[in-house]
């Protein structure tokens, strides 16, 4: 996970169990659910992919394979949105 970094220009909150991003470049809004919050949450803190899906695994009932799946959606919306950067 730390081969990403989140520009300056994105701005992220915590709404109940939901994280916003915003990019204050271009004003895209970006809605996170809880899981893609926790995703969020270890991508900004460069903590790794075993790190952050044991977490998951702990606190959802989802399969490993689910997990690896959703992540990789995840950064692919997440970058082809300019929301993160590929270091």
């Amino acid at each position: 996970m730390n081969n990403y970094s989140v520009p300056d220009s994105i701005l992220s909150k915590t709404i109940g169990e939901e994280e916003v991003l915003v990019d204050l470049n271009t004003g895209t809004y970006f809605g996170l659910n809880e899981v893609g919050t926790l995703m969020w949450s270890h991508l900004k803190k460069e903590i790794s992919f075993e790190q952050m899906q044991e977490e998951i695994l702990n606190q959802f009932e989802v399969s490993p394979e689910d997990i690896t799946q959703d992540f990789q959606a995840l950064l692919k919306s997440l970058s082809e949105k300019n929301l993160i950067q590929k270091l």
